[in-house]
């Protein structure tokens, strides 16, 4: 009886021997795989890596507060990846050598002028983003002579900017000279802040055309409507906008039809008395995905009436309860009530979100 399982009981034995030792064979691959040394990775391999740790770096800053002007120093410093070019010599070279990642030019008062020139010749020809925080801080030098040296250096690659962000106080947004650059055309994303109290917008990019501007954000800065980057940006998808909000905000959003996202807020002065008793418009903006309206109660519920939008499209709107009158809230409310019905009239089954 024993003889005949005997054969059975080593086919078994065998087939479990087979299966351990394949398991340890790939456990064995993957340490060895893990070991390879990186001086083996080619330089394609290497600088994809480097870019993976450049991305990382400047996200965790921007979650530290880098761009918070109220925040302290954020915990990571947008530059920190530049320590792998320190690990080996070859790691250095691979990353001298590969302009993309020197792209991402963020500069604050604590970065090296230098540090800054040196990167825009790394980064050769290719595009670039340009993000400026100046802010005076106690016991630092003041930030304004430095803000000017750097815009100085700047200035001359800003032809290859496809994104400028600068937040500044408003007193060096007054001062700040002009920027001798003819050509924005790869420019597709504009981001002006001012802290501490509302700025004249600066005449930096005034009377330039930004014919590809896709996204523009304007903070605490008073807007000349007719800036050549609001007029005739036919590929605008993106407008947001804290600020004083006048009539010459219909003609704008007349002629971005392609517009996708819309946040609009601060004081809001579009509609006098007479026009807020009827609609004398439509404004078509067939694509938008996204409204936010913040400000006095009458102007943003009539302007949210003047908008043709989709019923799908999510609205939040943000009534300011100290916009000089609180009776205007019960007139706001009827007018709500209003635009609800003509859009449950016409599409109940696409109503996304409204939020007040």
């Amino acid at each position: 009886m024993l003889e005949s399982l005997r054969p059975e009981l080593e086919r078994r034995g065998l087939e479990d021997d087979i299966l351990r030792i394949t398991q340890t064979l790939v456990a064995r691959k993957k340490s060895l795989n893990a070991l390879t040394p990186s001086h083996c990775l080619p330089p394609e391999i290497l600088t994809e890596i480097f870019a993976l740790c450049v991305d990382a770096a400047v996200t965790r800053s921007e979650d530290d507060g880098l761009y918070s002007s109220e925040s302290d120093p954020p915990l990571t410093s947008p530059y920190s990846w530049i320590h792998i070019i320190h690990v080996c010599h070859r790691w250095r070279e691979v990353a001298l050598q590969a302009p993309i990642l020197w792209c991402n030019i963020i500069w604050t008062p604590a970065v090296n002028i230098a540090c800054v020139s040196a990167m825009l010749e790394r980064s050769k020809q290719c595009l670039i983003r340009v993000t400026v925080l100046a802010i005076d801080k106690p016991g630092r030098c003041p930030a304004f002579p430095l803000l000017k040296r750097i815009l100085a250096v700047i200035s001359g690659h800003l032809s290859r900017a496809v994104s400028i962000s600068i937040t500044l106080p408003g007193h060096m947004w007054r001062r700040l000279p002009r920027i001798n650059c003819s050509d924005l055309s790869n420019l597709t994303v504009l981001s002006l802040s001012s802290f501490g109290f509302n700025s004249k917008t600066s005449t930096i990019f005034n009377g330039r055309a930004i014919p590809n501007l896709r996204y523009l954000s304007l903070s605490r800065m008073s807007l000349n409507w007719g800036n050549p980057a609001l007029r005739h940006a036919k590929y605008m998808v993106k407008l947001v906008l804290n600020t004083v909000v006048t009539k010459a905000i219909l003609t704008t959003l007349m002629e971005l039809t392609g517009l996708r996202h819309l946040d609009l807020s601060g004081a809001f002065t579009v509609f006098d008395n007479a026009e807020l008793e009827a609609l004398s418009c439509h404004i078509p903006l067939p694509h938008l995905t996204f409204l936010r309206l913040s400000g006095g109660s009458l102007q943003i519920t009539h302007l949210w009436r003047t908008l043709d939008i989709p019923t799908s499209t999510p609205v939040k709107l943000e009534f300011k309860v100290n916009d000089g009158n609180s009776l205007n809230l019960p007139t706001s409310s009827m007018r709500v009530a209003h635009k609800l019905k003509e859009m449950f009239n016409a599409d109940k089954t696409h109503i996304q979100s409204l939020s007040f």
